[in-house]
């Protein structure tokens, strides 16, 4: 609705915003919460197979420098 000065009332602009616009930005927003909580939910797994994988490649090290050590014990002695 127009006043008389040619403005729109505030008013109506609020009913405009809560009933028309405001459910289409909370969609907006809840899907895009949901977004971020799956890219989290994936980035943790990544970083935890990471984890796991250089776990694994630290005891395989760990695992080889012990066979050295025990060979070379062996031939000197």
């Amino acid at each position: 609705m127009k006043s008389r000065r040619g403005r729109t009332k505030r008013t109506d602009k609020f009913k405009t915003v809560t009933f028309e616009t405001f459910p289409r930005k909370l969609e907006k927003f809840s899907n895009l919460q949901r977004t971020k909580k799956q890219e989290l939910l994936t980035r943790t797994r990544v970083n935890v197979v990471e984890e796991e994988e250089q776990e694994e490649e630290e005891e395989e090290e760990e695992e080889e420098e012990e066979e050295l050590a025990f060979r070379n014990s062996s031939m000197s002695g």
